[in-house]
């Protein structure tokens, strides 16, 4: 590898001497570039070399950068800091799949006491198992069955084990609560305490931690406002978190929810990085408006950004306006699917047929959701939606693409439960406010 800038800056007069020469033998004849000559974006790297490797051709190969061009971008997530063995972490929600893959970077960086949280301590397979791993590591772990929303338990817990550990040092909150609904149907006690995991357990932590100088994670709120007052912390906005959580654990949701086109998957390794970067000892002091990150959210691969008025939330607008370029510079071409779904839509000889042209449209946009859905042929357009997989947050994308794509408004209800496919299609044909070429239900 030649490196211009080096001889530039330290031997100018030499590579300005061998420069012109190099000019002079050009403008002579006897120098000329090598032929054939190959140019490749510089996004085609790794592909060009596997070709050159081969030996199938003896063409030369230059490459072009421009602002299009993309490359792979690896994460050093080699340890730049060992934790100290004399302070104990806690993490809230630790036997969880995300507290799990926390604990498994701590051990790695040399923990040695941990403290984990959750509601009924060590009871499935996975916690118990990690356990036994961190007990062979010589890790000492203790993992009481606490509610960070209740203060005196959590007052009861620490007060027993601090005189036995060393300091506390740092915490993860990771508590989750999951219960899905529909926020129309939502029970009051449901949002409660799901509501009350993140907001009073964190609340919990960081008064019950206040006088240690801990790198902590925390909800969003409290991690401005602790940063503002001068201690650490920072919130990270976790994204689909693809090899630990409870999307890992159900493969037909994560499925689902990386579908849907807003989140790009996140790794282990990715996340490993992360706590690398912002749990090293040595980083400084964040600002509130670096505190909270956002890791995860999708550019392409779905529907999910299209809706979005960038205009109106500028701080999507980077995300939408990427998705967009995407999708331009790899010819996905949904645009143009969408504007032929309203050209034969409009062009449809009747109710029935507009209906069944509708019909093909919804099984197209599901696909990319449901592996149900991906044989269109084999669609029962007389069976429940839900069958299919169709779950509320599907319910409410569809309800928002038809009024996009179709001009026709739907109440969420009528898209998922026992509605099907065929009363779904005969609604929206009824409904939208499209003009037919050769029909109209209001003729």
């Amino acid at each position: 590898m030649f490196n211009v800038r080096l001889i530039v800056t330290e031997r100018p007069a030499i590579f300005r001497r061998d420069l012109e020469k190099v000019m002079e033998l050009f403008a002579e004849g006897k120098l000329h570039y090598a032929l054939p000559l190959k140019i490749h974006d510089i996004s085609h790297i790794k592909h060009t070399y596997e070709e050159a490797h081969r030996g199938k051709n003896v063409d030369k190969y230059v490459f072009k950068v421009s602002p299009e061009s993309e490359v792979e971008a690896t994460i050093d997530n080699r340890p730049t800091f060992k934790m100290n063995q004399n302070e104990t972490f806690v993490i809230a929600g630790g036997l969880g799949g995300i507290g799990r893959a926390s604990v498994g970077w701590m051990a790695a960086r040399g923990t040695k006491n941990l403290v984990l949280l959750s509601r009924f301590g060590p009871r499935t397979d996975p916690g118990i198992k990690l356990i036994e791993e961190l007990k062979v590591m010589g890790v000492r772990v203790e993992t009481p069955a606490c509610d960070v929303t209740d203060i005196n338990a959590m007052r009861a817990v620490f007060n027993k084990l601090m005189p036995e550990m060393p300091p506390i040092k740092g915490v993860i909150q990771a508590s989750i609560i999951a219960r899905d609904s529909l926020f129309d149907d939502l029970e009051f006690p449901d949002w409660k305490v799901a509501v009350e995991c993140k907001t009073v357990g964190s609340w919990n932590l960081h008064t019950g931690q206040a006088n240690y100088d801990a790198g902590n994670t925390y909800e969003d709120a409290i991690t401005r406002y602790r940063v503002s007052i001068g201690e650490k912390a920072v919130s990270f906005d976790l994204g689909a978190m693809a090899d630990d959580g409870i999307l890992a654990e159900d493969k037909a949701l994560l499925s689902r929810v990386h579908g849907y086109g807003a989140l790009d998957l996140i790794k282990r390794e990715t996340f490993y990085g992360m706590l690398d970067y912002y749990c090293n000892p040595d980083l400084p002091l964040l600002t509130p408006r670096e505190s909270q990150l956002a890791f995860g959210l999708g550019t392409a691969g779905g529907d999910a950004l299209e809706s979005l008025d960038h205009a109106r939330q500028p701080m999507l607008q980077p995300l939408v306006l990427e998705g967009q370029r995407r999708s331009t510079k790899t010819e996905t071409g949904t645009r143009t699917t969408n504007m032929k779904n309203i050209e034969r839509f409009r062009a449809s000889e009747s109710l029935e047929n507009a209906a069944k042209l509708f019909a093909e449209a919804a099984i197209g946009k599901l696909a990319k959701s449901l592996a149900t859905m991906q044989d269109g042929a084999s669609v029962d357009r007389n069976k429940p939606l839900q069958a299919y997989g169709v779950d509320s947050l599907l319910a409410i994308e569809l309800r928002n693409w038809i009024s996009r794509e179709f001009n026709a408004d739907l109440a969420v209800f009528e898209t998922q439960g026992s509605s099907t496919l065929g009363t779904l299609s005969m609604l929206v044909a009824g409904r939208s406010t499209i003009k037919h070429e050769k029909w109209s239900i209001m003729e």
